[in-house]
């Protein structure tokens, strides 16, 4: 047989050069959001919703914070660029044109813009018609939104960024299907993302919820892996589900986020009482 000789060593050296400077990226994106807040309250940026009193208030959230993380990415452009092209460019991961990554960070701004808008009014819209338990309604009802969002992601999300087809494959697409049943995980469909057209990262994902739900492979791993690697790549999403990772994720998620907006309570209860 034949022997095989482990990682490529200069391969994994790259990967981990690679992981430490997307680290750092991460973390200064936070300290570079943080101290830009901190900045916009100090210099009365609230101001803005003052000046808009004859719009009711939840309209008034929702603009504010469009101006906010719209003047936000204007000002991180210069080290987004960087560390979301620049530097996966360099080590091979991306190979899409200027002109595409800065169309789908737009695509992907554009999104953030729309949820948090709405989310924000109707934290407001809350905080006026129960001050005391808006707190626990909002919680429910981010739940509610991150199921919906489990749901249309394969349908609607997805499609924004990638091009989707059915897998051509019969014989793949059959051992992958049989896999799911193994695993008590019903899939509707097996199905293929054109991810070469961006980038060389090859993936597997197991998508959506429900009747939306089904594997998803990339392109890239079709190319480059053989039937017996994509179906254990594929496992090990499946192993997702048969631990339950999804739903106890989701559920984690409601509870962090519920300690949050009691907190806030707190605090906005004490500051404007």
């Amino acid at each position: 047989p034949e022997q095989h000789s482990g990682p490529d060593p200069e391969r994994q050296k790259k990967a981990r050069a690679y992981a430490r400077a997307s680290r750092t990226f991460f973390f200064l994106d936070l300290a570079l959001a943080f101290a830009y807040l901190i900045l916009a309250v100090a210099a009365g940026a609230g101001g803005v919703l003052s000046n808009m009193a004859s719009l009711p208030t939840p309209v008034r959230a929702a603009l504010a914070f469009a101006v906010i993380v719209v003047v936000y990415d204007v000002v991180a452009l210069p080290m987004h660029v960087y560390a979301d092209y620049l530097l996966p460019l360099r080590y091979g991961l991306l190979t899409q044109g200027f002109s595409g990554w800065l169309a789908d960070t737009a695509k992907r701004t554009g999104l953030t813009l729309v949820l948090g808008a709405v989310l924000l009014a109707v934290l407001y819209i809350l905080m006026e018609l129960a001050p005391a338990w808006w707190w626990l309604l909002a919680a429910l009802a981010f739940a509610l939104l991150s199921a919906c969002m489990a749901v249309v992601l394969p349908l609607v999300i997805l499609p924004l960024f990638y091009k989707q087809r059915p897998l051509e494959d019969d014989a793949l697409r059959t051992r992958l299907e049989r896999a799911a049943e193994r695993a008590r995980a019903r899939v509707g469909g097996v199905y293929t993302i054109d991810s070469s057209a961006k980038g060389t990262v090859a993936n597997a994902a197991l998508m959506g919820m429900g009747r939306t739900r089904r594997v998803v492979l990339t392109d890239t791993l079709l190319q480059t892996y053989t039937a017996d690697e994509i179906e254990a790549v594929m496992t090990h999403e499946l192993g997702h589900h048969v631990l339950g990772h999804i739903p106890w994720g989701l559920a984690v998620q409601g509870v962090l986020v519920l300690v949050q907006l009691y907190v806030a309570h707190l605090v906005l209860a004490r500051l404007f009482p």
